[in-house]
């Protein structure tokens, strides 16, 4: 970025807040306190607060405040073992197709209503709901008949596999032996939901003053793409919040909200440029904190050139990941597999090499035609200074080992997700955070039923076997599945994975109890704030 343009940039981010302050001072001061208040980049405004269809770390880093899953991550335990959310307990049949769970007494909605398993049950059903449309849908097909519901194939919901045995009971019915069940139930997909809220408000039931949540915090406010506040639920069933008030600003410019974070306008800020990250790295506010995140770039296997296998090892074939991460530098590991190191079956380093001569030998393989389409490639990302550089490397590489001139489009998060869920381009880029320390969230990514298989590549005999890891109780068996099944994603290239994540942040002196975790979960509730 040119120095005096970015200059330009913090300043004018600067003297904005700034006069807010001046102008709103008082009543700023009166509504978020600086000993009641602790600030937080949220990155940029979230999709959606709609807990059934959010999907993206932003929103669910927000809505892991304001509702309570079924089931929770110890954040603190290296294994993030699955513990008591609001179900409290759970069992297994001997064949692990049938789940029995106990929902949590005492509950209450952030209005007063008390917590029942029917809020559970209409949650399920609205998520599986082929109308919704829900991407994480896909996640829950492991339910009997879940699958088939959600695609329209039974219209009664009384065939899926959940049973109401008592008022605090409910079974799960699965289709297949899952033993790591509970932790798919971490997701906030799955929150209970309030039909009546819905009914009330109808497409508005997520803005402020309606929303009604299960969480330790409510939602305050939220002026669209500047600031979401959330303010301490007095309902909430578990330890009341240490700190009142959480007040987020939406700044997707990383350099700028380092400039902020320095300033003392955040408390904390995750994701920070490699120039940011040599200047705060020896600081005692930065954190660095491994993840069970892979960041990777898709092809449109759909159309031409990517519909052929050669085109898309071309490509691989003439990127050297090692430059790229030499780039960004934090703790990045090249990743030439799938799975990121930290989940059994990691394959980091038994992809596809580097190898500009083997590129080379494909390109001359292609037709005319392909070689016409490859002159017209787009490369899609989000709006990130990191992704920039990355996307601006990978654009040079390709000029440098093919002769390719690549053309990049960068939009805001919200309008890029919606573009590669309908116009994917050529290549675009993705990343993940595995929902739960289990390979299968991951590898499920890629099955020919899943939401998030954005490429148009589906391979039958890879669906059998992450179906057959999924119910395979012997540990070393499962994970010789999960390596077979990566094995033909490497070789059949839909995609490429280019590292594995770390998570840099920095987090204020005056912010205590942060708990890092490899799931990159933003929760609150247990903090406080030392002036």
């Amino acid at each position: 970025m040119n120095t005096r343009r970015h200059l330009h940039l913090i300043f004018s981010v600067i003297f904005f807040w700034g006069l807010i302050s001046c102008t709103k001072k008082k009543t700023i001061e009166d509504r978020f306190p600086r000993e009641q208040t602790l600030w937080v980049n949220w990155g940029t405004e979230p999709p959606t607060l709609d807990w059934n269809q959010a999907n993206d770390i932003v929103s669910n880093n927000i809505l892991f405040n304001l509702m309570e899953p079924l089931v929770s991550l110890k954040l603190t335990s290296p294994d993030l073992e699955a513990v008591p959310g609001l179900f409290v307990s759970w069992e297994p049949d001997k064949n692990h197709t049938e789940w029995t769970f106990q929902l949590r007494e005492g509950v209450q909605w952030s209005d007063g209503q008390p917590l029942t398993l029917q809020h559970v049950l209409d949650s399920f059903r609205r998520l599986l709901s082929p109308s919704l449309g829900a991407e994480g849908a896909s996640y829950m097909y492991p339910i009997k008949n879940a699958e088939a519901f959600h695609k329209g194939k039974i219209k009664e919901f009384e065939k899926v596999g959940l049973k109401v045995v008592n008022e605090r009971t409910l079974r799960f019915t699965l289709e297949q032996p899952l033993v790591f069940f509970p932790k798919m139930l971490t997701s906030v997909n799955t929150a209970p939901i309030r039909q009546d809220i819905l009914k009330k408000h109808k497409d508005l039931w997520t803005e402020p003053g309606k929303m009604i949540t299960l969480g330790a915090y409510t939602l305050e406010e939220w002026k669209h793409d500047e600031l979401l506040v959330l303010k301490s639920n007095p309902n909430y069933y578990g330890e009341k919040p240490k700190i009142p008030i959480i007040a987020g600003r939406m700044i997707e410019d990383l350099n700028a909200a380092a400039e902020l974070f320095d300033a003392g306008k955040l408390d904390i800020h995750r994701g920070l440029t490699p120039n940011d990250e040599k200047r705060f790295k020896n600081r005692p506010e930065f954190r660095r904190t491994p993840s069970l995140a892979v960041l990777y770039f898709n092809f449109n296997t759909r159309t031409p050139p990517f519909d052929d296998i050669r085109a898309r090892k071309m490509i691989i074939h003439s990127i050297n990941r090692k430059e790229i991460v030499s780039l960004l530098g934090g703790d990045r590991r090249v990743n030439t597999g799938w799975l990121p190191e930290g989940l059994p079956a990691a394959m980091e380093d038994q992809g596809l090499s580097f190898d500009t001569k083997q590129a080379l030998k494909l390109f001359q393989q292609l037709k005319k035609v392909q070689r016409h389409e490859l002159q017209k490639l787009k490369i899609d990302s989000n709006s990130n200074d990191t992704h920039k550089i990355m996307l601006e490397n990978i654009q040079a590489q390709l000029r440098r080992n093919l002769g390719l001139e690549a053309s990049i489009h960068m939009l805001e998060w919200k309008t890029y997700l919606q573009k590669v869920r309908t116009q994917p381009a050529s290549i675009f880029r993705l990343g993940f955070v595995s929902m739960y320390p289990d390979p299968h969230f991951l590898m499920s990514l890629w099955k020919s039923n899943s939401h998030f298989n954005m490429t148009g590549w589906s391979s039958k005999k890879y669906d059998q076997l992450v179906d057959q890891a999924a119910s395979e109780t012997d540990k070393e068996v499962r994970i010789q599945l999960y390596k077979n099944a990566q094995k033909i994603l490497i070789d059949e290239a839909p995609f490429f994975a280019v590292y594995s994540a770390t998570n840099l942040s920095l987090v204020s002196s005056r912010v205590k109890n942060y708990v890092p975790n490899r799931v990159e979960r933003l929760i609150f509730k247990g903090m406080r704030l030392d002036e």
